[in-house]
């Protein structure tokens, strides 16, 4: 890969961050939320960056897009606890 592009990419934030960011802007813009399960140090990094926040919840992690009350949100956290790793 030419130097020019390597530098882009990076700039970008790397591979990882570029192809989530671009993934998730394509997804519909009603959704109510989009969930990630992340274990890994570097993978967590990444995903605070495109905009994932924490939940509280081991591993789980979310971008709201049409953000529930508190109490919505709550009950879409323990269903996609209860969902188990993904």
């Amino acid at each position: 890969m030419p130097t020019a592009d390597r530098q882009l990419i990076r700039a970008r934030g790397g591979v990882a961050e570029l192809l989530l960011g671009t993934s998730i802007a394509m997804l519909p813009q009603d959704l109510i939320g989009i969930w990630g399960y992340v274990g890994n140090k570097q993978a967590e990094k990444v995903d605070l960056r495109v905009g994932f926040r924490h939940t509280g919840a081991p591993h789980v992690m979310v971008i709201w897009r049409n953000e529930p009350d508190e109490a919505g949100k709550a009950h879409w956290l323990q269903k996609v606890v209860e969902y188990g790793s993904f």
